[in-house]
């Protein structure tokens, strides 16, 4: 079972998190440690100059007092005498009086000669580190940190010079309470601040993470319904980064599937026509074959066993029915040339007046005729269009009354040839229409085969027409008549 913590954006969250501690972690702690470092520089830098400022005084005239020597008065305070220094609390001349506020003053500056005797300083005659003062007397600086008065204090110490001979030792503390509060103050901030601001990290890391998810939940989705056949599933594309982009790859992806299926269901279907129509065309072929055959078999056995008397009529009989086998087996042959694109047309130019006037040439009603002055030229197999012409009009004088006029137009309109046979007939109902071009396709009991109709003219038209780069119509309306109309490109 999947949980949050397993889930992606589970993971994509709980990293969001981690990565913010770490680095609000560090950022804190670098900041902190380095305002930290800069406040004790500014210390250090501030008691350096202090001590080095007194480094170079002169002492004071009345002569240095050993601390050990000196009295207090009831008070505490140091009693007057010669050699004393100013009392404690007072500012020696020229000197800034320091900040008050806390066990000792935040600078507290000593001066103390090389037999460790205090010439200038302030509360209290003790030397601040006497370690740090050994080194200061031997020349060096330094810098310490030791517990003065219960309170952490740092203290430098500098050699005192005078006329360049060391005098003694300058001692300069500062009070670290205030440093240590800071220093606690951000550590319990940090502490008191991160678990807030990680809380509120966490919650906008899971909203963030699932808007930002939730185009993949949505070609989830889309994938689950693609999966369960809908293919027309497409993503919603909102702005231009890597989501989006990838919601454009999965549409173009999803129509590319969809087409293809489309394609492989057009083709499937095309090839289902196909096989049905190859079906019914052996099976109406079959049909079509077996009536003259069984005539033709009848003609002879009738010959056989009558007299002698009705061989002609036999002969005439077997005749018939040979010449509907052969005709039937021409259209069938040229119907599966033309499936196969083996018709071998000829490629010529000639002027399509001509095989219109040679079809008009083998009937003997008249047909009326309407050609324009000048040639109408188109290239093709003139033989062909002849009998495309020739069976359209065959059709026309078929199921038209002898009373009833045919007529046949030629004309060019807008770069293309037109040839149109149209009678005044019985014409055909509207739902025959769509069907006309099928093969072996009757309409009634009117146009079978008791009057020479097979069933393959038109579709044989059809094929000799879209071979030659044109299209054939048909428009009828029953007791007025059909119009077939032919069009081809004019020869350039």
């Amino acid at each position: 079972m999947r949980t949050f913590a397993t889930s992606f954006r589970g993971r994509l969250t709980l990293l969001s998190l981690l990565t913010l501690a770490v680095t609000l972690s560090a950022y804190s702690l670098l900041l902190g440690q380095i305002n930290l470092s800069r406040l004790s520089q500014h210390i250090d830098e501030d008691m350096q100059n202090r001590a080095r400022m007194l480094a170079h005084r002169p002492p004071p005239q009345n002569g240095p007092a050993s601390f050990e020597g000196r009295q207090r008065g009831p008070q505490g305070q140091r009693s007057g005498g010669p050699g004393d220094g100013p009392p404690d609390g007072q500012t020696p001349p020229g000197e800034r009086p320091p900040p008050q506020g806390g066990p000792m003053d935040m600078r507290t500056a000593r001066m103390i000669d090389m037999n460790g005797r205090v010439v200038r300083g302030q509360e209290g005659d003790d030397v601040f580190d006497e370690g740090l003062y050994r080194q200061a007397r031997n020349g060096e600086e330094g810098f310490s940190e030791i517990q003065w008065k219960g309170a952490p204090t740092r203290v430098f110490a500098t050699p005192w010079m005078q006329q360049g001979e060391q005098a003694g030792v300058v001692e300069v503390a500062h009070d670290l309470r205030d440093f240590q509060d800071m220093k606690s103050t951000q550590i319990w901030t940090w502490l008191a601040l991160a678990p807030l601001a990680l809380a509120i990290s966490a919650v906008a890391a899971f909203l963030m993470t699932g808007r930002a998810l939730s185009p993949l939940q949505d070609m989830q989705q889309a994938a689950t319904q693609m999966g369960q056949g809908d293919l027309g599933q497409r993503l919603s594309v909102r702005g231009d980064d890597e989501l989006a982009h990838l919601a454009r790859t999965f549409n173009i992806m999803a129509a590319n599937l969809q087409r293809s299926f489309e394609d492989q269901a057009a083709a499937y279907e095309s090839l289902k026509e196909a096989y049905e129509s190859q079906r019914r065309f052996t099976a109406d072929a079959s049909h079509e074959l077996r009536t003259p055959l069984a005539r033709l078999q009848l003609a002879t056995s009738s010959a056989l066993r009558g007299p002698e008397s009705g061989y002609k009529e036999a002969l005439e009989t077997a005749d018939s029915a040979a010449k509907t086998m052969a005709k039937l087996t021409r259209e069938l042959l040229v119907l599966a040339r033309a499936d196969a694109g083996q018709l071998g047309l000829r490629h010529e130019v000639f002027d399509l007046r001509l095989a219109v006037s040679n079809a008009l040439n083998g009937f003997n009603r008249e047909i009326g005729s309407q050609f324009p002055a000048g040639p109408i030229l188109v290239e093709g197999d003139q033989d062909h269009l002849e009998r495309v012409i020739a069976n359209l009009i065959e059709n026309a004088v078929r199921h038209t009354p002898a009373d009833k006029p045919i007529s046949v137009s030629l004309s060019e309109v807008e770069g293309k040839t037109v040839v149109c046979v149209q009678d005044q007939g019985e014409g055909i109902s509207t739902e025959h229409l769509p069907h006309l071009f099928e093969r072996f396709y009757r309409v009634d009991a009117a146009r079978g085969r008791v009057d020479g109709g097979i069933g393959l003219g038109l579709a044989i038209c059809k094929s000799l027409v879209e071979a030659h780069g044109g299209s054939i119509s048909i428009a009828s309306e029953v007791g007025k008549g059909t119009s077939v109309t032919i069009t081809l490109l004019v020869a350039v």
